[in-house]
């Protein structure tokens, strides 16, 4: 990459990886390439190889985290997520993630948590979306009554969201 190659470097790179080489820069570096190709399958096997000591930048396991929930494996994506939280306690991101992963493995009273959260710590303008999946989650959770409180409050509070007109009369 110093000559400004980054095709080549990227050929090194997997010789280097298939060669049966394992240097920990070099695997997160490939994981990265191969993430902004959606190549979600790569991004774990690189990653996973290193110790999980190695993987330092939050960013990059956002990206294990994002990858395990683009195979369908959100049960592994949430360690990574708590990860991150421990060490950035309003990671946005990492909370969006966190809520999705739970919403997908049924957990709806964790994900109503962090859906809570992030609509405490969220801008005017995403609100509205939090406050939806807060109702929602008292929905899939069973919980009627709250889910309909929710619901009726968001059509308050945000009147143009016709989301929460759809399940409110469902």
């Amino acid at each position: 990459e110093e000559v400004n190659d980054t095709a080549l470097a990227h050929k090194l790179f997997v010789k280097f990886y298939k060669n049966g080489y394992i240097d920990p820069r070099i695997n997160i570096h490939l994981a990265r390439m191969n993430y902004n190709h959606k190549n979600y399958k790569a991004v774990v096997t690189l990653l996973e190889k290193i110790p999980q000591s190695e993987v330092i930048k939050l960013s990059d396991k956002l990206l294990l985290a994002d990858s395990y929930n683009g195979l369908g494996k959100s049960h592994e994506s949430i360690p990574w997520l708590l990860n991150i939280l421990n060490k950035k306690e309003n990671h946005k991101k990492a909370l969006e993630m966190l809520g999705a992963s739970y919403e997908k493995i049924e957990d709806h009273n964790k994900a109503l948590t962090v859906y809570k959260k992030l609509f405490a710590i969220s801008s005017t303008n995403d609100k509205k979306n939090y406050a939806f999946k807060i109702a929602l989650m008292y929905e899939k959770a069973d919980n009627i009554e709250d889910a309909v409180k929710m619901y009726s409050k968001n059509i308050s509070s945000y009147p143009q969201y016709i989301k929460n007109y759809k399940h409110l009369v469902a």
